[in-house]
């Protein structure tokens, strides 16, 4: 049992960012999930930020965990794909909480700060092992063709709307919420799968 729940901390992280995100924009007045960037619940003198804070590290640690999982299984097979996807969930795991306690976004508008242009460096660093780790992922199941098909979709799909939504916060486009949502939900959902499916297994 402890083994299963340890697999499912994958499932577990996804949806409490899930879960996060519609409470956070709930309890702001005026938040808009269609234009604003999920950073702006969590940015430099929000509200809500004390309280949302404890919950997006929480789900960074979880994240951590299920790459922990994820090389351990690679160890354990000696698949090196595995073993590199573990890896760069813990490298993504560790930024987010870096930049959570200590890079907050600059609010819209307001002039750039050090903690601001490194919150834009460290969301670019976990963004790109995002991919690595999906990438590395498909490459792993080596003997299972469903889930590498599965999973090179999902890459594609966070790679052109990450695109996209790079794009939507340099021209501050007002579609930019739906943007990052498309490409955060298909890691979500990736993540969620994954981490059922090994617990299966």
């Amino acid at each position: 049992m402890k083994n299963k729940v340890i697999y499912l901390s994958g499932a577990f992280a996804a949806l409490l960012y899930a879960v996060t995100v519609i409470l956070g924009g709930l309890i702001r007045p005026g938040y808009s999930h269609i234009s604003q960037a999920i950073s702006e619940l969590i940015e430099a003198g929000a509200a809500d930020k004390r309280f949302l804070d404890p919950l997006f590290i929480l789900y960074n640690v979880l994240t951590g965990v299920f790459g922990s999982v994820l090389t351990s299984k690679g160890i354990k097979e000696k698949n090196r794909a595995f073993i590199a996807s573990g890896a760069a969930f813990l490298v993504e795991a560790i930024s987010g909480v870096i930049m959570t306690l200590f890079y907050p976004m600059d609010p819209r508008g307001a002039a750039p700060t050090f903690a601001g242009k490194m919150h834009l460096i460290i969301a670019g660093i976990m963004s790109l092992f995002t991919m690595v780790a999906v990438g590395c992922a498909a490459a792993g199941f080596r003997e299972n063709g469903k889930m590498r098909i599965y999973s090179i979709i999902s890459l594609a799909v966070i790679f052109i709307s990450g695109a996209t939504a790079a794009w939507g916060a340099a021209t501050a486009n007002p579609l930019l919420g739906i943007f990052e949502r498309v490409t955060i939900g298909a890691y979500l959902q990736w993540m969620l799968v994954i981490s059922v499916k090994l617990q299966n297994k």
